[in-house]
């Protein structure tokens, strides 16, 4: 058969494309099922026995809507989903994943002292940027806007525009605050989960994005198919990445609250305790943070020691 005709040479490389698509679908489906039974007994320890809070919220919408997508592609061939409901549960994990980039920037702004309407200005910058791909692909579903290098290009700039923005304020906080990495011996503080998995989920997320917007415009995915298959991983490694970092924070939270109250305050090094519980629910109960040059008010940190204790006590009760 002569395979020199544009025609046939057309379809041998859908062909290849469908191929290539498969493989990528079911590496993406093992890695998600396998990620699900490797952290479910951390999930029953630190989210289906405790309350419900902002944190065991977003944790639970980002594990089970990539959950439910993934179990949909198994599934599709006897229960098909309508175009309308299978881009919802696609484009609804976005929304998560924009909130928790969100949230983390408010409450490490107002770690900073940084005023109620600037916190919530750089969230919301954030909030847009991160959600930038959910309007695009609605406009793409109706077709309002062609599927093309284009849209995919913004869609992971503005991705990735928010990612720079979340780490620069971690940086900023943590860093010039000086956070300790401990909240005793041999154990890891909120800062030093912040500042560790906030650096991995900017890293990772930036190679992936910026290797996907590289592989669309060189056309990798081909003429039929104009943009890559990395998002084919880039989707169920957010989700991995955002349920570990929730799961480390829950896990610090834990160990936090069962010290002792002069544990959670007394470093030996003028350590404050800030909270921002009320921001992001048990996100981050408290972060013990070594006093700057200038140091703080007494009067200020005898205060928060003492909430903290009233905090520890009604817990105990």
């Amino acid at each position: 058969m002569d395979t020199s005709s544009p025609d046939i040479s057309a379809l041998i490389a859908d062909l290849n494309n469908g191929i290539i698509s498969s493989y990528c679908g079911i590496a993406s489906i093992a890695l998600v099922l396998f990620e699900y039974l490797l952290l479910l007994r951390e999930e029953v320890t630190y989210f289906w026995i405790r309350k419900l809070t902002g944190a065991t919220s977003l944790f639970l919408a980002n594990r089970y809507i990539t959950l439910l997508f993934t179990l949909y592609f198994l599934i599709s061939g006897f229960f098909p989903l309508t175009t309308v409901e299978r881009h919802a549960l696609d484009l609804s994990q976005y929304a998560v994943w924009a909130a928790f980039s969100a949230l983390r920037a408010l409450a490490l702004c107002r770690l900073r002292d940084v005023q109620v309407w600037k916190a919530r200005a750089v969230a919301l910058v954030i909030f847009l940027l991160a959600i930038v791909p959910v309007p695009i692909n609605i406009l793409q579903i109706v077709q309002m806007v062609p599927v093309e290098d284009a849209s995919s290009v913004v869609s992971r700039a503005s991705l990735i525009s928010a990612d720079v923005l979340v780490i620069l304020v971690t940086w900023y906080t943590l860093v010039r605050s000086g956070a300790s990495t401990q909240t005793k011996i041999g154990r890891a503080s909120f800062a030093d989960v912040l500042l560790r998995d906030g650096s991995l989920y900017f890293l990772a997320m930036s190679v992936l994005n910026a290797l996907h917007i590289a592989l669309t415009v060189l056309e990798f995915g081909g003429p039929v198919t104009p943009v890559s298959f990395v998002t084919t991983f880039t989707d169920p490694l957010t989700s991995l990445l955002v349920s570990r970092f929730l799961v480390h924070l829950q896990s610090v939270n834990r160990d936090t609250h069962s010290d002792s109250p002069s544990t959670l305050t007394g470093t030996g090094l003028g350590a404050e305790t800030i909270r921002f519980e009320r921001m992001v629910g048990s996100l981050g109960a408290s972060i013990n943070a070594v006093e700057g040059e200038d140091g703080e008010d007494e009067d200020w940190y005898d205060d928060t020691r003492a909430g903290t204790e009233a905090d520890v006590e009604l817990e105990d009760n």
